[in-house]
């Protein structure tokens, strides 16, 4: 009789059944699934910032150099196939074009410089062209969401001779008093 009891008790204590184990590995499995799929996520969003972030340091790399060169100097050019040089309107040495490796990922720097005429024309037809308006666009190459990564800044620079600048101040501001009808 002791010995029966023996055996029934070592099989209440045998383990633990194939079912309890399944249970076990499918609430497991869930666990790791869900912590996996929110690693990646932040992994991806913690890249995508830094990409972001690295587009917009070069974009304003860009502007400050501009701005560091004289009025005159301040246009574009566009590098053939060929490897001859287009100039734009206003020519300069800066390229419309240009592709930057950082950490490993490629960016295209866009550079667009356009003449800007506030004032009137003279009377043989020229512009005084107040200013220029400068536009840098940073684009990751490779990238699917490269619409989302890709920063631009825009700013505007003028003649250094057109109007002196006030000590502590480097702002030109032109008011028009009158009335505009739609």
């Amino acid at each position: 009789m002791e010995e029966k009891i023996l055996n029934d008790k070592h099989k209440k204590d045998g383990g633990y059944s194939f079912i309890e184990v399944l249970i076990s590995v499918v609430i497991l499995s869930m666990i790791v699934l869900a912590s996996s799929t929110a690693f990646i996520y932040a992994t991806k969003k913690t890249r995508n910032n830094q990409i972001k972030l690295t587009a917009m340091n070069l974009a304003n790399k860009s502007i400050e150099y501009i701005r560091s060169l004289t009025f005159t100097d301040i246009g574009t050019k566009f590098k053939t196939p060929s490897g001859a040089y287009v100039y734009g309107d206003p020519s300069g040495e800066i390229l419309q074009e240009d592709i930057v490796e950082v950490n490993g990922v490629e960016y295209k720097i866009e550079t667009v410089i356009n003449w800007m005429e506030e004032s009137e024309w003279d009377l043989n037809g020229s512009a005084e062209w107040d200013y220029k308006e400068v536009i840098v666009t940073v684009v990751p190459i490779g990238f699917e969401e490269s619409d989302d990564l890709k920063q631009r800044i825009e700013t505007f620079v003028t003649r250094d001779v057109s109007q002196p600048a006030l000590k502590g101040y480097n702002i030109r501001i032109r008011c028009i008093r009158g009335w505009s009808l739609p």
